[in-house]
C-alpha cells in the first residue's frame, strides 16, 4: 500500500499521498484513493465532475447516463440535473415535460408544477394558465371560480365569453 514497483531501478517508491495504490509517483498515476477521495481518470480528486457520480463500491468516478448532467447512478432514472436540450422530472429526463399539470422551466431545464387552477400552463404563476381544469373557465390567462362582469363560463368551451349586448 502506497508504493509501486519502479521498473528501472526494481526498488519500491511511494505513490503520491492521495494514492492508495498506484502505477507511479506522479498524481496522476493513482490507481485506488485514500479516505474519501474518488479515482477519476488516473488522479484522486475530492468530487467527481459534471456527468459522472462517485461508485461508493470502488470509489471511483462512472459515467451517467447520457441524458443526464449530473446524477446518482448509473440509470436513466438516476439523474439529479440535465443537459440542456431535456428537462428533469423526478428523477429521469425527458425532451418533453408531461403536458398535465407541468411546464419546462428553461433556466433550470426542469418540470415544474403548474398552479394548482391551471390543467395546462406555461409558468409556475395562476396568470400562467393555458388550459382549466374541472369547473374553472379560462380568462386572461387564468382559470377563475367565477367569471368577471359582462362575461359568462362557456361551459363547452371552458372559457369566459363577453356576453352579447
Amino acid at each position: 500500500v502506497n508504493y509501486f514497483e519502479n521498473s528501472n531501478t526494481n526498488a519500491c517508491q511511494s505513490c503520491d499521498s492521495s494514492c492508495t495504490y498506484c502505477s507511479g509517483s506522479s498524481s496522476s498515476e493513482c490507481t485506488a484513493c485514500t479516505g474519501t477521495l474518488a479515482l477519476y481518470n488516473g488522479t484522486c480528486i475530492e468530487d467527481c465532475p459534471d456527468s459522472y457520480y462517485e461508485a461508493t463500491s470502488t470509489h471511483t468516478c462512472e459515467p451517467c447516463h447520457s441524458s443526464c448532467f449530473n446524477c446518482d447512478g448509473p440509470s436513466l432514472s438516476e439523474c439529479t440535473a440535465c443537459t440542456s436540450s431535456k428537462a428533469l422530472y423526478g428523477t429521469k429526463c425527458y425532451e418533453d415535460c408531461p403536458l398535465i399539470g407541468y411546464f419546462e422551466n428553461t433556466g433550470s431545464h426542469t418540470c415544474d408544477s403548474c398552479d394548482s387552477t391551471c390543467y395546462k400552463c406555461s409558468g409556475s404563476g395562476s396568470n400562467q394558465c393555458t388550459e382549466c381544469n374541472g369547473t374553472r373557465a379560462f380568462y386572461n390567462n387564468e382559470c377563475l371560480e367565477t367569471c368577471p362582469t359582462s362575461t359568462f363560463n362557456n361551459t363547452s368551451t371552458h372559457t369566459c365569453d363577453v356576453c352579447a349586448s
